[in-house]
């Protein structure tokens, strides 16, 4: 059996614009995004960090700083059409109780944004089906396997 691939870690230039607190992984995220993205820009402090996704976490280098999201408390991610270069994503500070912060980067080009996207898709994708083959994940199989009888 081939052993599972790993991707190859994605990394880019992007300015760290900020987080604020979320209240839920999806709801009011372009809310949030649209909030730190005028903040962050107002200030105009930013310095420019490495972003590099690998399939355990996201960190964020500057010269002054280091931060490291674990991806497996990274709830959701995308990027904002009407500001194609900005992409953010809701992190799990901690469950109990439960908080939650949006995360948002400005980026050098849409290619870069669409790349920090995707390459954290394939990040989730490769962690599910590791917990998945490890036994971690239970899949129904009456759900998956459903057949519906004939009356």
């Amino acid at each position: 059996m081939e052993a599972p691939r790993q991707p190859v870690d994605f990394m880019c230039s992007v300015k760290y614009l900020g987080s604020q607190n979320a209240m839920y992984p999806q709801t009011g995220t372009l809310e949030n995004i649209a909030r730190v993205y005028q903040k962050g820009c107002a200030l105009n402090e930013m310095d420019v960090a490495k972003l590099t996704v690998t399939k355990d976490s996201v960190s964020l280098r500057s010269k002054n700083n280091e931060k490291i999201f674990r991806l497996r408390k990274i709830l959701f991610c995308a990027s904002y059409k009407k500001i194609p270069k900005v992409v953010a994503f809701n992190y799990m500070v901690s469950s109990s109780p439960k908080r939650l912060e949006c995360h948002v980067f400005l980026c050098g080009s849409n290619e870069e944004a669409r790349g920090i996207v995707a390459a954290l898709t394939t990040a989730f994708r490769m962690a599910y089906n590791e917990s998945k083959n490890a036994g971690e994940i239970h899949v129904d199989e009456t759900i998956t396997n459903h057949k519906t009888e004939k009356a």
